[in-house]
């Protein structure tokens, strides 16, 4: 898989980073599948996470950005409403701002997705909300 998908230690945080070259057919599905099972195993203690899908390295046609999208209708099937996910994208571009807008509509799931230009930007925005809740 092109696409590596890591949780951050100490952290209720993902990120899944896409590199080329990338087969979204086959990586796309891994990529949501492995997003359940690190929420169902690293992220248990967590109330809520966080998932960015850096895509700044990769060269997404139109076609690879509608599949995910497909995909991610698939995965919401498996969405718990008891673990909330905030959800972020990494990347520039009219076709990343273009699936930034569409996981806003109720086909993809619903929910709005960040958008941002660099990994490090994510981050540190993610961590400043996190620092805003107290901790349980």
């Amino acid at each position: 898989m092109t696409i590596t998908v890591e949780c951050l230690p100490g952290e209720p945080i993902i990120v899944a980073t896409f590199t080329e070259p990338m087969n979204i057919q086959d990586d796309a599905p891994r990529m949501f599948q492995r997003f359940i099972e690190l929420r169902d195993m690293e992220l248990e203690s967590y109330p809520r996470s966080f998932t960015i899908i850096d895509a700044n390295e990769s060269k997404l046609g139109f076609s690879d950005i509608v599949f995910v999208l497909g995909e991610s209708r698939a995965a919401r099937e498996q969405r718990r409403e008891d673990r909330p996910v905030t959800l972020a994208l990494v990347g520039s571009g009219w076709l990343i701002e273009l699936a930034a807008k569409a996981m806003g509509q109720s086909q993809y799931g619903g929910r709005g997705m960040r958008l941002f230009t660099s990994l490090d930007a994510a981050l540190e925005a993610i961590r400043a909300e996190l620092a805003e809740v107290p901790a349980v």
